[in-house]
């Protein structure tokens, strides 16, 4: 039996609707999972698991909870305080999945665009997040001292764990920078409902995702102003005003379509009527989810080449990689793919050929299995 620990139980929220995707897809293959939120739509909540710094008594109120269930594993996402951890491990052998940069105190894991972070956490990085370096990419200094002890208290409680997962190469790496070596790949997959109709006549370039300035779509709106074509942007997020003036700035207001939020079912649809999707960050994105959410509806995809994105875009391939935030290298791209249909649907047949087979909801769970089984033998050892 699977125990599942997370902050959040719901619909709502990228790391909830993972955490939902995996145990549906872990008791598809047979498992049996038991899942707990801090907060939680339906099922068993235990309110600690919501807390950065629990109390000795939160922490035994949820081992007390974990032990009725006899578990074979405990699986922790989001979910890092050293004393937790420790706790569970006397029930079951504990893996705890990373879904950013947890040796990451400003989360970001950036300088600025294509100038990615290589080091491990440690005291360098309050010199860097202050404004020096430029990586807290904020104006105010007072949670840096927060930040970078909740990032050493992270670090701890992952350290002790009986495994470790990353979701990406780029997550790996920052892992093993930061001495957990007993660190897994595990691929991710969609659970976007798949559309495969066919693209409007007229071309469509589509972004999905949040409207944040990490995101990268002020990028993408000032490379429309020389590609021909329709922007549909998939998404909200605090920087959406932002945006908008942009795009009058540069004249594409009027063939930019704001959709805000948008569920499965019209997310899927616009996929799959969209020319090319962009995933135009300029942070290195731990995965980029939006990327092969695309690929499944069998469309190309024009990324930034930085983070978890080289692990599914194939340069040339599948898609085209662009420099982070250059916005007539973005132009280029997306120009070309434009300029010949054929490439860009052998470009599209390629991508979903890739995500039937490395990243399905099986692969993800044989991989997982790979880490319980590595897990349990620390464990016994």
């Amino acid at each position: 039996m699977i125990c599942i620990l997370t902050p959040y139980l719901g619909r709502d929220g990228g790391l909830a609707a993972h955490v939902g995707a995996a145990t549906d897809a872990l008791r598809s293959a047979g498992h049996t999972v038991t899942a707990i939120g801090g907060r939680a739509e339906e099922g068993l909540t235990l309110p600690a698991l919501a807390l950065d710094e629990p109390t000795r008594g939160e922490v035994e109120d949820v081992a007390r909870a974990v032990a009725e269930l006899s578990p074979d594993v405990v699986h922790l996402h989001d979910v890092h305080h050293p004393l937790l951890v420790s706790q569970l491990r006397k029930l079951a052998p504990v893996v705890v999945s990373a879904h950013n940069y947890p040796g990451c105190a400003s989360n970001y894991y950036y300088f600025r665009p294509g100038r990615e972070c290589t080091r491990a956490h440690g005291p360098l990085c309050l010199f860097h997040m202050g404004r020096y370096g430029g990586c807290l990419h904020g104006r105010d200094p007072r949670p840096i001292p927060r930040s970078y002890r909740m990032t050493q208290i992270r670090l701890a409680g992952m350290r002790e764990a009986d495994a470790t997962v990353a979701y990406s190469s780029a997550v790996l790496a920052n892992l093993h920078r930061n001495g957990l070596t007993r660190s897994y790949l595990v691929p991710l997959f969609t659970t976007v409902v798949v559309d495969l109709g066919q693209p409007e006549p007229e071309p469509v370039v589509l972004f999905a995702g949040r409207v944040v300035a990490a995101k990268g779509l002020e990028v993408l709106v000032r490379a429309m102003a020389e590609v021909p074509a329709r922007l549909v942007v998939c998404g909200d997020g605090w920087a959406s005003d932002r945006v908008r003036r942009v795009a009058r700035a540069v004249g594409v207001a009027e063939r930019t379509e704001f959709l805000g939020w948008t569920g499965a079912g019209e997310l899927g649809r616009r996929l799959a009527t969209c020319t090319v999707a962009v995933v135009p960050s300029l942070w290195p994105e731990p995965f980029g989810l939006a990327g092969i959410e695309a690929m499944a509806h069998a469309r190309p995809v024009i990324a930034s080449n930085t983070g978890g994105v080289p692990d599914w875009l194939v340069h040339g391939q599948n898609g085209l990689l662009v420099p982070p935030g250059d916005p007539r290298a973005l132009a280029s791209a997306i120009r070309e793919l434009l300029a010949d249909p054929q490439r860009a649907r052998d470009m599209g047949e390629a991508g979903r050929r890739l995500v039937q087979s490395r990243f399905s909801p099986e692969a993800h769970v044989r991989a997982l299995d790979e880490v319980y089984a590595a897990a349990r033998r620390r464990h016994a050892a």
